[in-house]
């Protein structure tokens, strides 16, 4: 395998990526179309990014033409691409060599642009047979506000969807813990009563189960039961890890502002990680503060929100 670690140049467009189902369908293809043997139990797209990898390996000069493809969504057909052609990394089109979705993962699969923390995920349309992978992958985006467009992508797959359907596929999506496992909560309560069945699957859940009770509460639907101490703890640690998460991830966030900035839509969906005791509208006021470039940050906004976080995990951790 190359060990190269290639960086987006500069100007170049964020990296979007897509949901894990269809770059493995991709990666498949890929694989038999660049006749390249699938011999081991890796999952198809570990091994065609192997392939890759070890095809920019033979050809190393290749590399800065597939940086400037990126930058410019295309460059100059070059030499040497029949290979990662028929791979499924690069089309050709005309007189243009584009990467495709896969061959960008493929190009910034090691190093620090290997992180999905710099990715975006275009989850496209919300369909019926989402495995639990995908929704797993398009929850993290969410709670991480990765998601390409995030508020408008959101809004779709709730008007795409089918509402059990898609309640049934965010109660299964599992591991969810912390910031991520509340984004799957609030969602299931956008749904409102239609969710109901689903998250009745959680009370047999003891690390879901005081979730589901709380779900059933804010929704002002009778409660199935009282949780007991276990299903109370677990939601207590549950909650003060959404918020170290929350609290990393805005630490991240003011010490590496991402580029472009994020828009007050996306920013709205960050109140979702949070506990229900804190997705308040002084809180969503704060977060705009910290977070808005559009908005100049109020004097005290940061100590305040400081307190409230950990005033709320003191609580909790109590």
């Amino acid at each position: 395998m190359s060990d190269l670690q290639p960086e987006p140049l500069p100007e170049s467009p964020a990296l979007v990526t897509f949901m894990p189902s269809v770059l493995e369908a991709a990666a498949l293809d890929g694989l038999g179309s660049g006749h390249v043997a699938a011999l081991s139990e890796l999952p198809a797209l570990q091994q065609w990014v192997d392939a890759f990898q070890d095809l920019l390996a033979d050809q190393p000069d290749v590399v800065p033409e597939l940086l400037a493809a990126h930058r410019d969504n295309g460059v100059a057909s070059v030499n040497q691409l029949d290979g990662l052609v028929r791979l499924g990394a690069v089309t050709i089109d005309g007189a243009f060599a584009r990467l495709t979705p896969l061959g960008l993962r493929g190009l910034f699969s090691s190093g620090r642009w290997a992180d999905p923390a710099y990715w975006l995920l275009d989850p496209g349309e919300w369909w019926i047979d989402l495995s639990i992978e995908d929704t797993v992958a398009f929850v993290a985006a969410a709670a991480q506000l990765r998601l390409v467009d995030q508020a408008w992508t959101v809004q779709a797959w709730f008007d795409q969807a089918d509402p059990l359907e898609f309640a049934y596929q965010l109660a299964h999506a599992t591991p969810l813990h912390g910031a991520q496992l509340n984004v799957a909560f609030y969602y299931l309560k956008r749904i409102g009563l239609e969710a109901a069945p689903a998250v009745e699957e959680w009370l047999v859940n003891p690390a879901r189960a005081g979730l589901a009770a709380l779900w059933f509460d804010l929704i002002g639907a009778p409660r199935p039961g009282i949780p007991t101490a276990e299903e109370q703890a677990y939601l207590r640690a549950e909650q003060v890890r959404s918020i170290d998460d929350v609290h990393q991830f805005l630490a991240r966030l003011i010490a590496e502002p991402p580029e472009p900035s994020l828009p007050g839509t996306t920013i709205d969906e960050l109140i979702y990680t949070l506990p229900p005791r804190l997705a308040t509208a002084n809180v969503g006021e704060l977060l705009h503060s910290l977070l808005n470039v559009d908005l100049p940050e109020r004097p005290g906004d940061r100590v305040e929100l400081e307190h409230l976080l950990t005033e709320a995990r003191a609580q909790l951790s109590a």
